[in-house]
């Protein structure tokens, strides 16, 4: 019986103390927060500078550009619609060129010009043909000779009443009776796939032919007139052993861009 009341007193004195030390324990928190705050504020003061300035730059999403966002992106939009404008007077002014140099082409007699753009150049047949914007209403037919700035294109291939198909030199189905050099050495110019020169071939014996020269249509054949440009020789191969020298031809007509072209229809 006396027991209960002795363990209870026991157990009374830690249960005060742990108060009192929880009490003391909060306070000191209170008292060590309100006086550290400040200069712990002042020390982190650049770090939270940076910090604000840069999150500044943030905007999350469905936010209002602020006013100078928006000139920014004003301009930057305006900038972006002048360069585009810019292209499109050069590529204008690059057409224009080319008209002004197909017009001022040396016109072989008994032909008169038809102009026409290109409609279709197929990356698969790049060298091999294309396609304008002309046919047999403007008076075009198969085997009429088309001209760029620089010479000789090809020939009309095919034609419907609007359009026409162009079979160019570098067709390795094209064959065309041409001289080279100042000598005028006689030759067939043959075109080849892709990117490689065209060949000459059926040239005399130890022919006297070089690099730079140039070749021109003969007029042999019945299709293209004689004197139109082209191309000039990149190569010779010749040696004892064979009297018949190789050589190939760059087609220079085709070196530049091709946006318009002339067509010579023969005058009846």
């Amino acid at each position: 019986m006396m027991d209960g009341p002795l363990l209870g007193e026991r157990r009374g004195p830690p249960r005060l103390l742990l108060g009192i030390v929880a009490v003391l324990i909060l306070g000191l928190a209170w008292f060590f927060r309100a006086s550290w705050t400040p200069e712990l504020m002042d020390r982190l003061q650049p770090v939270l500078s940076s910090v604000a300035s840069w999150s500044r730059g943030i905007r999350l999403p469905g936010s209002a550009p602020n006013a100078s966002e928006a000139e920014f992106m004003r301009l930057e939009a305006e900038n972006a619609l002048l360069e585009r404008k810019l292209q499109a007077l050069e590529l204008v002014a690059d057409e224009n060129q080319q008209l002004r140099t197909l017009l001022k082409l040396p016109q072989p007699q008994g032909f008169r010009q038809v102009g026409a753009q290109v409609l279709l150049r197929s990356p698969h047949q790049w060298f091999e043909t294309l396609m304008i914007d002309q046919g047999f209403e403007s008076g075009l037919k198969v085997n009429q000779v088309v001209m760029g700035t620089q010479g000789v294109l090809g020939k009309i291939s095919e034609v419907t009443a609007r359009t026409a198909k162009v079979q160019l030199v570098s067709n390795p189905e094209t064959t065309i009776a041409c001289i080279v050099g100042k000598q005028k050495v006689p030759g067939v110019l043959i075109g080849r796939y892709r990117q490689q020169p065209a060949q000459l071939q059926y040239l005399q014996n130890y022919a006297r032919i070089s690099a730079g020269d140039w070749v021109l249509t003969s007029g042999l054949g019945g299709v293209f007139p004689p004197n139109l440009v082209l191309g000039r020789v990149e190569a010779v191969r010749q040696d004892s052993s064979r009297p018949v020298p190789e050589a190939e031809v760059k087609l220079t007509p085709l070196e530049t861009s091709i946006s318009h072209v002339i067509v010579l229809i023969p005058e009846t």
